[in-house]
């Protein structure tokens, strides 16, 4: 087994990069990225050679569009489904009074945005 290994530095562009070049290596599959903003990118420049990515961390509902990411598969649920039974998890434990917190980056407000519209 041959592994290449490749930093992102949590950019885009570098990632595909990396898929251009493991592309053009023949390498059967891309194991990450980590970040959806990440993912997305790498697995449409993956796609054009048809190679496979894995993403272990990417939880964007917008990858789940297999037109858009044919060859993307994740280990994770994505945003809707993590958010839904959030909710499901707050009204089972009869809550009256909620705080959410998180990051203020696409990622975090999508998810608290996500987490009011079903909330009600």
């Amino acid at each position: 087994l041959v592994v290449d290994v490749g930093d992102t530095m949590a950019l885009p562009s570098v990632a595909v990069n990396h898929a251009v070049a493991w592309n053009a290596d023949g390498t059967h599959a891309i194991i990450g990225s980590y970040r959806s903003a990440v993912t997305g990118p790498l697995a449409l420049a993956a796609s054009i050679a048809a190679t496979p990515v894995i993403s272990w961390g990417s939880t964007a509902s917008t990858l789940s569009d297999r037109d858009t990411y044919p060859t993307l598969s994740r280990t994770v649920i994505n945003d809707a489904v993590l958010a839904a039974n959030v909710v499901r998890s707050i009204f089972s434990m009869g809550w009256t009074r909620i705080a959410i917190l998180h990051v203020n980056d696409a990622w975090g407000r999508y998810e608290s945005c996500l987490m009011l519209v079903i909330l009600g």
